[in-house]
């Protein structure tokens, strides 16, 4: 009688821990940093061709160019280098920087002109930047004619321009890990967040057919319980979008900062942005890579954490 007392008291506890585990597992956490503002860009009428006069590369340059491109259609699997190897010569840094809509003090390295059919690189091209040409090569890739790799025209806008910017330098570090270009730091992060999330393929199949249906269908099923955007400014959005416009306001945010203030603003969207990517790696059990890729990230900004919420995010998964 006793052995059995004792029997259904182990039970009981059992019962309790297992329980206790299952509660712990299953907690639902929601969304503490969350910001509903997106940002798009009106799509323009057509394509203009730039007018600009560029200057021939230097054989050894452009020996040096053809080698780089070929190097990324290789590492990616895409045949007819000879087909496809667009224009490419060299510009002032003047030039390019009115091309890119920048400032006259902003550094510049190179840009595709879809309307050209042609990549411009700063004179100071070399070896050494190789990244530059083949981050705008693989803008040059992606292309279909309508749209460059993820971004992407809904509802009579057009979306993804920083969101694009982010997986073009993933897919350019990928081939130059030791190379990188000082620019678009948290859109390349999300970008290596969101491809431990959905897996290289998926995100390589997206950006060369510029096709996000099947990103999108991953975030959507994903996200839609923690997230619903219905429509922001009267558009009808799904989670996707909403990731995606979010990604683009904080880039804009974050470029027309001024002070302080406006500064943290733009963080606010990192932050935001970051929960909402590690609630998707959370769904599909990839938590553990993405606290790796978030302690890399948090190592490149360390001034910027603490006017973050990185470091509870780390925590909180």
């Amino acid at each position: 009688m006793k052995k059995m007392k004792n029997l259904k008291k182990a039970a009981v506890i059992l019962l309790a821990i297992v329980i206790l585990l299952f509660t712990a597992c299953g907690k639902q956490v929601d969304p503490k940093f969350y910001q509903a503002r997106i940002w798009y860009d009106e799509i323009p009428d057509s394509e203009l061709k730039s007018g600009v006069i560029p200057q021939e590369l230097p054989k050894d340059l452009k020996e040096l160019a053809v080698k780089i491109c070929k190097r990324v259609s290789e590492y990616y699997g895409i045949d007819g280098i000879e087909k496809k190897l667009p224009k490419i010569a060299m510009l002032d840094d003047a030039t390019l920087r009115w091309l890119l809509g920048v400032s006259q003090d902003t550094d510049v390295f190179g840009i595709y002109v879809p309307a050209d059919e042609a990549i411009y690189l700063s004179g100071a091209f070399s070896e050494a930047n190789a990244p530059v040409l083949a981050h705008e090569y693989l803008h040059y890739l992606s292309n279909n004619g309508e749209v460059s790799g993820l971004k992407y025209n809904k509802s009579g806008r057009s979306f993804g321009r920083y969101f694009n910017e982010g997986i073009t330098n993933y897919l350019t570090y990928r081939l130059f890990p030791d190379e990188k270009i000082i620019c678009y730091e948290y859109e390349t992060h999300f970008a290596e967040q969101l491809a431990i999330c959905v897996g290289e393929e998926v995100l390589e199949k997206a950006y060369f057919n510029s096709d996000t249906s099947e990103l999108r269908e991953i975030i959507n099923k994903a996200l839609s319980k923690y997230y619903s955007p219905n429509n922001i400014f009267g558009i009808e959005l799904d989670v996707f979008d909403l990731i995606v416009g979010q990604i683009e306001e904080y880039a804009i945010s974050l470029a027309y900062s001024t002070d302080e203030t406006s500064f943290n603003e733009a963080l606010k969207m990192l932050d935001s942005l970051e929960e909402e990517i590690f609630f998707l790696g959370r769904s599909i059990g990839k938590t553990q890579q993405q606290k790796e890729a978030l302690k890399s990230f948090m190592g490149q900004i360390e001034s910027v954490v603490p006017k973050t919420h990185l470091q509870e995010i780390l925590e909180e998964f």
